[in-house]
């Protein structure tokens, strides 16, 4: 019994001798070529250590594409989930950022030619965002486009709004856009914009739109912040018809003019440019920011 009790002590005391050598080593002191911090446990030593293969959390902020550091400039697409691209036209503007006006095309029409228009009628001032809708015919080489129904147009307008600020938002100043749409992007706007008047107060309608301002919605877009409408017409019928929206407009507390450019026809191009530019200056003239 004596010699057991002896060999038990003497084997206890190696125990705590090889435990007391197998001690992991306290944090090492980092060399001037070694990247890691001290004592760092990453995500990859956790699973090694789990036995699984974890990719690595990243921050989505972090793979963002950066900001532009200098302002864009021409013509330039804008990706929108959901959506077909639109159309983004930015000035050789010497101040940033820039107010934005949204075009609508008519049916048939494309977004392309509402920025060339608008371009060369803005000169250096203003971000065209140009809205494009769906192809009328798919795959067709034609080029032409149409807004399905206002709620749709509703939808691209405002997601194309949103990627704009977020994309750009050193360039491009999205608060209380002026609207600006042609027949059936006329007709379509007011339809969704009619309790929309705090983020876009000021409409251009041209050809479109023209007898679709009842009571109603004119009370309407005033309560909610709408400040100006103007109605540009090359066809009687459509000036006939501005006149009486006019009325609703104005009866509901806000400015409204209206553009008669006899014998023009149902176009936005040639003879009614003048007209068109008119309307833009009477709208924003109380708009510090679109002042040439």
């Amino acid at each position: 019994m004596r010699r057991f009790r002896l060999w038990l002590a003497t084997a206890g005391a190696h125990c705590l001798l090889l435990l007391a050598c197998a001690r992991p080593e306290g944090p090492r002191s980092q060399s001037a070529n070694d990247p890691s911090p001290p004592s760092a446990i990453t995500k990859a030593d956790t699973a090694a250590v789990a036995g699984t293969d974890t990719e690595p959390v990243t921050d989505p902020a972090a793979e963002a594409d950066p900001a532009p550091a200098s302002p864009p400039r021409g013509l330039h697409p804008l990706p929108l989930e959901r959506f077909l691209p639109a159309l983004v036209s930015w000035p050789d503007a010497e101040r940033w950022p820039q107010p934005v006006l949204v075009a609508a095309h008519g049916a048939g029409d494309n977004p392309e030619a509402q920025c060339e228009l608008w371009r060369e009628l803005l000169k250096r001032r203003g971000v065209v965002l140009c809205l494009s809708g769906r192809e009328l015919t798919r795959g067709s080489q034609a080029g032409g486009y149409f807004f399905s129904d206002h709620f749709t147009l509703k939808r691209e307008a405002f997601a194309a709004l949103d990627a704009l600020t977020r994309d750009f938002p050193a360039f491009a100043d999205a608060r209380a856009v002026v609207y600006a749409g042609y027949s059936q992007g006329a007709q379509m706007g007011l339809l969704m914009l009619a309790d929309q008047g705090a983020r876009a107060p000021r409409l251009l309608l041209v050809e479109g739109g023209s007898g679709d301002f009842s009571r109603a919605r004119a009370r309407s877009f005033a309560r909610t912040g709408g400040l100006a409408v103007a109605l540009v017409c090359g066809t009687p019928g459509c000036d006939r018809r501005a006149r009486t929206s006019r009325q609703h407009v104005e009866a509901a507390g806000l400015r409204a003019s209206t553009h008669h450019v006899p014998g023009a026809g149902h176009v936005y191009w040639g003879p009614v440019v003048p007209s068109i530019t008119e309307a833009f200056a009477w709208l924003t003239n109380d708009d510090q920011r679109w002042a040439p």
